[in-house]
């Protein structure tokens, strides 16, 4: 059963005084902030906790500086884990480094299920993973190769290696299986490595392969896994290190990509800044394959790239700050330490996306507000019901700008004009709109706008149509519409049964389109019927604001991480050719 790290917990280690990070499953947790402020020592403390090796804690570096000149030492590393398994069993490792009568010394404890596990236990346990750390100036892969061959290939080789003192039939056999399984790991590698590139119109690698050198099997065992090598070949067969450091970043990331899938043991990841050496291009598809990855496994990542920020979830994403206090000691009278401390910032989502925007130097103009392309929404709930709609259907929305309701958006759009007009592009603005009475109102103000023209501002205006595509003149139908009724009906009904209330039936959704329900939005439909299947009971308003919000988040978490409705999609082709089209219209384009 596979493990998943839920929380991270590290004290007296370098810069960190005393943090704690909980991981969500699913997605990378990516560590920013600025330089100098800790984002490496939080990768760092992990590896020594995954190493158990008190051979590599070193008490001068590891030990925070105020205490290890200032105190003269005495402080312990502790470096806590918290797992949880698929069969729902709670693990908590700990970890412990100080140096005692001038040697190392590490201790071990830990729970499962709130009960101790003996030192054995806790080895056992941690033996199921494979921990790899890859520093930001590490685009050297012979160790990281080397290390995959002797966890991975040579143990399966072993067993005909031992038979090369018998006939000679037994050492071809050998021969004739290492080059089989280099073979296989070379066309593996490559593929990942042209999955990474095959999105990205800067990079060419059709004739790109990567290739394995393994040595001469006249060497004894210890000595294979030292001399394989790695090498691409792009019209010559020159080493790795002769090509550019990008080439070899990417081709470090297809490896980690390939072992990800093909390690016995579960695989951790630690990245710092994969980013280096790439072009903007790679890095978005890199993260793309990031994102993949952690879907099951864990990976870290520090970054000072956006394009490494899913700014849709932000909640595996740590913003990191440091604070800087001045410290004296009694043992050191005429000395002032200071004392960093790194530490997580307590920001909300939207307060952690200014933060991040100023520590990357990301400003109101650079793409984070107003792009080439925007598409303009009444409130949060659209863009999140956008987002999720597209995530479902493989499509890539554009910059969302939200105006906060249906009634102030000419006034945005008038702010957005002015904004625009310090640009050194005209941006272009799709605005949706619901197709009801407020939504008219509004269509009409700003197509009056719209008349007046605008250079530095183009506007296009939409009505959101609905899920089935009936477009009946008299229809009232909002953003909610949009999303097939299969789907938000069963939201609905996860608050009918925590009220115990009778739920909406398939056969109440082929009353949709009824002569006493075809002209009323689909919030107010599920109202409606909701009354006559519960009489007896108070009227549930779905469409009071507070059940929007609900509704909301379950459809969206529904769209994003079930499966269980991806059978609709071709039900719903409509949908998706309406988003395109709203992503992608450069003329005024208003549905009736």
């Amino acid at each position: 059963m596979k493990c998943h790290i839920k929380k991270v917990k590290i004290a007296n280690y370098r810069s960190i005084s005393s943090m704690t990070v909980n991981y969500n499953s699913g997605t990378p947790l990516v560590i920013c902030g600025p330089n100098n402020i800790g984002k490496t020592n939080f990768l760092r403390a992990i590896d020594l906790f995954f190493s158990l090796d008190k051979s590599k804690f070193n008490h001068n570096l590891d030990v925070p500086h105020h205490i290890a000149e200032g105190s003269a030492g005495g402080s312990k590393v502790h470096i806590s884990l918290e797992f949880l398994s698929e069969e729902c069993s709670k693990y908590v490792i700990s970890t412990k480094y100080f140096r005692r009568a001038q040697s190392n010394v590490l201790e071990l404890s830990g729970t499962k299920d709130g009960s101790t596990m003996t030192e054995a236990q806790i080895k056992e346990f941690m033996k199921r993973f494979k921990f790899v750390y890859i520093e930001s100036n590490n685009i050297d892969l012979p160790n990281l190769i080397s290390n995959y061959f002797t966890d991975e290939v040579l143990p399966g080789l072993d067993r005909l290696r031992r038979k090369q003192t018998e006939p000679l039939e037994h050492l071809n056999e050998f021969i004739k299986k290492s080059n089989s399984a280099v073979a296989n790991i070379e066309r593996g590698i490559t593929q990942e490595l042209h999955e990474f590139t095959s999105e990205v119109g800067e990079v060419n690698p059709h004739d790109w392969n990567v290739k394995v050198i393994f040595p001469e099997f006249d060497f004894l065992r210890e000595a294979i896994s030292n001399l394989v090598s790695y090498t691409l070949i792009d019209s010559n067969d020159r080493p790795l290190d002769t090509k550019g450091s990008g080439i070899q970043r990417l081709l470090l990331l297809a490896l980690i990509k390939y072992v990800s899938k093909n390690s016995s043991e579960e695989v951790i990841w630690a990245l710092d800044e994969p980013e280096v050496f790439l072009q903007p291009g790679l890095q978005k598809e890199v993260f793309k394959q990031l994102q993949d990855i952690s879907e099951n496994l864990n990976v870290f990542i520090t970054t000072h790239s956006s394009h490494f920020i899913d700014l849709n979830d932000l909640n595996n994403t740590y913003l990191l700050d440091a604070d800087h206090e001045v410290k004296e000691y009694a043992r050191k009278p005429e000395k002032q330490f200071i004392k960093v401390n790194t530490k997580v910032t307590g920001y909300s989502d939207y307060e952690k996306v200014e933060k991040i925007k100023t520590h990357m130097g990301i400003g109101g103009n650079d793409g984070w507000h107003v792009t080439p392309f925007n598409l303009l929404v009444e409130g949060q709930i659209d863009k999140d019901y956008i987002i999720a709609l597209s995530q479902w259907f493989d499509i890539d929305p554009p910059n969302i700008l939200v105006a906060g309701g249906a009634d102030k958006l000419p006034g945005y759009v008038v702010f957005l004009k002015e904004f625009c007009n310090d640009l050194q592009f005209s941006p272009e603005v799709n605005c949706l709109l619901d197709y009801d009475e407020k939504g008219k109102e509004v269509l009409r103000k700003l197509d009056r706008q719209q008349k007046k023209g605008s250079e530095s501002l183009n506007l296009n205006l939409f009505y959101v149509i609905r899920s089935d595509d009936n477009r009946t003149f008299n229809n009232n139908f909002e953003i909610e519409d949009l999303i097939p009724i299969e789907i938000i009906s069963d939201a609905a009904n996860k608050i009918l049964k925590n009220k115990k209330y009778s739920t909406i039936k398939a056969k109440d959704l082929d009353k949709r389109n009824s002569v006493a329900y075809k002209d009323l939005n689909v919030l107010n439909f599920l109202s409606e019927i909701n009354v006559i299947n519960n009489f007896d009971k108070p009227r549930i308003d779905f469409e009071s604001i507070s059940m929007k919000i609900y509704l909301s988040k379950y459809v969206c978490k529904s769209l994003k991480e079930s499966e269980k409705f991806n059978h609709l999609k071709s039900n719903y082709s409509n949908v998706r050719e309406f988003l395109l089209r709203l992503y992608s219209s450069k003329e005024i384009s208003i549905t009736r």
